[in-house]
């Protein structure tokens, strides 16, 4: 069995950053590095991978055919990393449907904002809103017809509901 490699990606980061600002001093620039930096790391890759990367000919480079080979594998490599990393912090697609009834009154007042942001974090998610008279709502809920309601009423005593919230409201009625 060979020897075990550990490669540090922040290596890979700087041979890209040498072959797209061609150079050692403009990649040391844009990274923040200092060119001995750059210039160590990239002896450092050189030396694990047994390969030389560039030709050097009067303060230029060129890349090597291993060069050219190693710089389509740094970037394969650091791109598997990032959808790894993405995947990873990403949250689960979440799919299904909320069927909720309410008066219109309702709607409108409290739920136009919410229902704007929970659409966007959740796209998945399919909303279907009714507009129902208090007794249509809870006769929706006992058929399975609708997962959730909303009312402005009374309180209703029914051990067959359970009240996620509640909260007393002020209405004034004009004529």
């Amino acid at each position: 069995m060979g020897k075990e490699r550990e490669m540090d990606t922040n290596v890979l980061k700087t041979f890209i950053a040498v072959c797209e600002y061609s150079g050692f001093s403009a990649a040391a620039k844009e990274l923040g590095y200092t060119q001995s930096t750059v210039s160590s790391q990239i002896k450092q890759l050189e030396k694990e991978l047994d390969v030389r990367l560039f030709d050097r000919y009067y303060h230029k480079i060129n890349l090597t055919e291993k060069g050219v080979l190693v710089l389509q594998q740094a970037r394969n490599i650091l791109k598997a990393q990032a959808k790894m990393l993405d995947s990873l912090n990403s949250a689960e697609s979440i799919e299904g449907e909320i069927r909720l009834s309410m008066s219109s009154s309702v709607c409108s007042r409290y739920f136009k904002n919410d229902f704007l942001r929970f659409h966007h974090q959740y796209p998945e998610i399919k909303v279907e809103i009714t507009e129902n008279g208090t007794e249509q709502m809870f006769d929706k809920l006992r058929k399975n017809e609708t997962d959730l309601v909303f009312t402005l009423d009374r309180h209703i005593y029914d051990s067959d509901f359970i009240i996620c919230a509640e909260q007393e409201e002020q209405v004034h009625f004009i004529a």
